[in-house]
């Protein structure tokens, strides 16, 4: 019994010494950090369902510091009313006017998302059901 204490003793030291040593060596930090992908700004941030605005404010306040180089948003295109994600998809117009802001807020986050070094990718879809007829917002009921 003594002996395997001791003997676990032992390989509890040796395992607390290495980890030690491996935590004191100086070439540990820069070991992690190159593990850490250079930033080329290929991070891309999906932020479906905010709205302009508040991309503008992410942009600027956090994305962009943190480098990260482009945000995915919805359609900016005017679309069905409703509350289910989807609707963002079910195009009725080119206007862009959505749910998400107006067309100067589009423009706006465009412009300062830019500045804040992060590009802006939009998802975009155009499906129009009403063949030969005025895709205004009007002809459409909420869902």
């Amino acid at each position: 019994m003594v002996i395997r204490t001791s003997l676990f003793s032992l390989t509890l030291l040796a395992v607390t010494a290495n980890a030690a040593h491996n935590c004191s060596n100086s070439d540990a930090t820069p070991r992690m950090q190159r593990r850490a992908p250079i930033n080329d700004k290929k991070i891309s941030v999906q932020m479906f369902g905010w709205n302009w605005k508040s991309i503008t404010a992410e942009c600027e306040q956090f994305l962009g510091p943190a480098g990260v180089g482009y945000v995915q948003v919805n359609p900016p295109q005017e679309h069905l009313n409703g509350d289910q994600w989807w609707v963002d998809y079910q195009a009725v117009s080119y206007q862009l006017q959505s749910k998400r802001g107006s067309r100067s807020d589009f423009a706006e986050m465009i412009g300062r998302c830019k500045n804040a070094g992060v590009k802006v990718s939009v998802g975009r879809h155009r499906l129009c059901p009403c063949q030969n007829l005025d895709c205004s917002f009007a002809s459409f009921k909420k869902m």
